[in-house]
């Protein structure tokens, strides 16, 4: 099988999630006319106090399907420990001959995050896409 042949297109994304943001499902990546190759999402909890769930949600372009509910720990990536490398968690994410998780997406379809709880008032969780149209 060949390569695949990327266009040099960075396809990369951030959202931060507020307390005003409370449940609401929000667009984090949508696949390029070629497709996209999410190679992984960050998680990271600037909460001091709570440990914040994470919905991933895949969109076919019509429908919205849950992939995962994860746990971002307090503090995770700001606080001296690690961010949360969402792909990594999942169970049944393809993996390349070098081990990177990664997911493709093809045009139209999105990747989409929610928080199970509202975020503290006056704190934030930021979510970021690393990824690359072919």
């Amino acid at each position: 099988m060949d390569n695949p042949r990327y266009t040099g297109e960075s396809n990369n994304n951030g959202l931060i999630f507020l307390n005003a943001d409370g449940t609401n499902l929000k667009d984090l990546i949508t696949g390029g006319v070629n497709g996209t190759k999410v190679s992984t999402i960050i998680l990271v909890n600037e909460q001091a106090a709570v440990n914040q769930l994470v919905e991933l949600w895949w969109n076919n372009g019509v429908d919205d399907f849950l992939i995962m509910t994860t746990v971002i720990p307090q503090g995770s990536g700001t606080d001296g420990s690690p961010p949360i490398a969402l792909l990594e968690s999942a169970e049944g994410i393809d993996a390349d001959n070098n081990g990177n998780f990664f997911f493709t997406l093809s045009e139209g379809e999105k990747f989409k995050i929610k928080m199970k709880a509202a975020i503290a008032g006056g704190e934030a969780v930021y979510a970021t896409v690393f990824a690359q149209d072919f």
